[in-house]
């Protein structure tokens, strides 16, 4: 087990330049608070499960696992391709 790698279930976006993890119990709407947030031009990172590497004592880094890239789960909706719904910039 690395000690600088840890798995948090949540949703991970950049928000004018900072990392933002919205956390809380499934059904909860953090999807969908995020589809908003894309919507308006700030980028997903992860959707689920958000992998957070610790590169020094200054930089945690937030990624998506490769098969969840691109992907968010909408309750209702189903799973959406947000670059192609939105483009690069999302």
């Amino acid at each position: 087990m690395n000690a600088n790698l840890t798995y948090i279930h949540g949703v991970f976006l950049k928000i004018f330049g900072c990392g933002i993890l919205l956390r809380g119990k499934s059904g909860i709407g953090k999807s969908e608070i995020a589809l908003e947030l894309i919507s308006c031009g700030h980028q997903l990172i992860a959707d689920d499960i958000v992998t957070f590497t610790r590169k020094h004592d200054a930089l945690i880094v937030g990624t998506s696992e490769k098969l969840l890239k691109n992907f968010i789960s909408i309750r209702n909706l189903g799973i959406l391709n947000v670059k192609k719904l939105f483009g690069k910039r999302a």
